[in-house]
């Protein structure tokens, strides 16, 4: 097998670029071309309708006076990250009782300034973690909800 294809590489090299120069000889004609008098399609000329402006989302009395003290360490709350802990810290929220005391309306309300963190109050049950963790009680914690983090 060597020796056939050292005998006739030159002539496998030239079916090769026939091969190549016959495909872009048959794809040339699949262009697509537009004369000057084709209309525009009625459906790429349609008009966009008007973005509908989302209501104001108040902020609950809560998020606007922070509680006084040395701030927690939020990142211990399973499922909340450094960028959740600053949104929420932007908010006015540094304490675990601030969480722990949130009422049903006050996190769905709070859950809409999560952005693309949207639903993750319910999902990873930060009230409930943070209730313990305002607690003190870290033996219970790590025992619902496994060992504390802490960032």
């Amino acid at each position: 097998m060597l020796n056939l294809t050292q005998q006739y590489w030159p002539i496998l090299v030239v079916v090769l670029l026939l091969v190549v120069a016959g495909v872009l000889w048959v794809r040339r004609g699949k262009h697509v071309a537009l004369d000057q008098e084709q209309s525009i399609r009625p459906t790429l000329s349609r008009e966009i309708a008007p973005v509908v402006d989302e209501p104001e989302i108040k902020q609950p009395a809560f998020l606007i006076e922070p509680i006084a003290g040395t701030p927690d360490n939020l990142l211990e709350i399973k499922g909340l990250g450094p960028r959740i802990a600053m949104m929420l810290n932007g908010l006015g929220i540094t304490r675990f009782e601030q969480i722990a005391r949130l009422t049903p309306e006050e996190q769905v309300n709070l859950d809409q300034h999560l952005g693309p963190f949207k639903g993750r109050i319910e999902q990873d049950r930060w009230v409930d973690q943070a209730r313990i963790l305002a607690s003190g009680d870290r033996a219970a914690f790590e025992s619902e909800f496994g060992k504390i983090n802490g960032g």
